[in-house]
């Protein structure tokens, strides 16, 4: 059976280094069971020469990466020939980019690694402030935001403010953005630790706006467990609209 026009995948995973076997050979099995059309990649903890390395024993015929500092950070987003992906930008933060369909349909798509310390999210809000004042059209963000959207998506011995929660809920509203959901377990990233400190949360998600969500009839988010990472990945499938047929007269 054809697949449906302009389906496609999103694959995210804050992978925590690619430096160990373990974490190479997990990735090497996630695009292999998923064939993402686009990989992305953060706290890669590498160069991006190395990670370009990458690119073609995953199977994928693009490459963009961001430096990594010195032993934390790094991006890097890899691509299928199914699309054509032009750089946007790119930062410690995010690589954006605008992503054209075999089927002709483009969007914008910025993947995201948040800001790990508190007092410096306010300025990633801003960064994709300034990101939706850029673009009119079809945008999705996914990623690593490093934060929650409401009190029950952190799980763990201290709260988090009301106010860094709310911060997170009004970047979303002025960038126009909606949660796409998920399904799967239900918290994306976990501090391995016993249960008196044990901490679990919804870091990684994927929103959009709704001119992204009309493009697709099927905009699905699955939380997909690894075990070489705190973090879970995310997988985003995408079924576009078909295409419209001439009606016999």
């Amino acid at each position: 059976r054809a697949a449906p026009p302009d389906a496609m995948s999103l694959l995210c995973w804050n992978c925590r280094g690619l430096g160990s076997d373990s974490t190479v050979g997990e990735l090497r099995w996630l695009v292999k069971l998923h064939r993402p059309t686009l990989l992305f990649l953060s706290e890669t903890k590498m160069r991006d020469s190395r990670v370009r390395n990458f690119m073609w024993s995953l199977g994928f015929t693009g490459c963009l990466a961001v430096n990594s500092d010195g032993l934390s950070g790094g991006l890097a987003l890899f691509w299928t020939a199914s699309v054509n992906v032009s750089l946007k930008g790119s930062n410690a933060r995010c690589i954006d980019v605008l992503v054209t369909s075999e089927a002709g349909s483009t969007w914008r798509a910025t993947f995201v690694y948040g800001k790990p310390r508190r007092e410096d999210r306010p300025q990633f809000w801003e960064l994709l402030k300034r990101l939706k004042a850029q673009w009119q059209g079809p945008w999705i963000v996914c990623g690593d935001f490093n934060e929650v959207l409401s009190k029950d998506e952190h799980c763990g011995p201290r709260d988090r403010s009301e106010a860094q929660i709310s911060a997170f809920r009004d970047c979303l509203m002025d960038c126009e953005l909606m949660d796409l959901g998920f399904s799967g377990p239900k918290f994306t990233w976990n501090n391995r630790q016993d249960p008196k400190c044990h901490v679990k949360v919804r870091l990684d998600r994927a929103v959009a706006n709704s001119d992204f969500i009309r493009l697709h009839d099927v905009c699905a988010v699955e939380h997909v467990i690894t075990t070489s990472s705190d973090h879970y990945a995310i997988l985003i499938e995408l079924v576009g609209q078909p295409t419209q047929r001439a009606q016999r007269p």
